[in-house]
């Protein structure tokens, strides 16, 4: 056998260092990480400003991030990563809709556009060509 005697190439990229959608861990991405630092240091300084609050504007794209990053340990069957993740995008824009509320529930169109998408029509998958 030909290949029998060629060297076997190793990546030696320590496993703490290898970070990928398809095998997430609990421990956030370091984007993430510094995400919710981030929202951490807003919520204190919120709190010690005594004044309105506001650090939910810091938390919401941290949360968002993070459940886009576990969204593959989560995915089952029909409910794989991509529609979790539009899920928790649309989960997103029901909170904003929320804390901004102005006596409309616009975010029902982006949530019927996607369910409609999503679970009726579109597989997130090409096929053919």
């Amino acid at each position: 056998d030909v290949h029998h005697h060629l060297p076997v190439p190793r990546d030696t990229t320590p496993v703490s260092r290898v970070y990928t959608l398809e095998t997430p861990c609990i421990a956030p991405h370091p984007i993430v990480r510094n995400l919710l630092v981030i929202a951490g240091i807003a919520v204190a300084s919120n709190l010690a400003s005594g004044g309105g609050i506001w650090a939910h504007w810091a938390i919401l794209p941290a949360a968002v991030a993070y459940g886009f990053y576990m969204a593959p340990r989560f995915a089952k069957g029909r409910l794989d990563a991509n529609r979790l993740r539009v899920l928790i995008g649309l989960a997103a824009l029901v909170f904003i809709n929320l804390i901004t509320w102005s006596g409309t529930f616009w975010a029902i169109w982006p949530m019927i556009a996607a369910v409609a998408f999503l679970f009726l029509g579109g597989s997130g998958k090409k096929t053919g060509g």
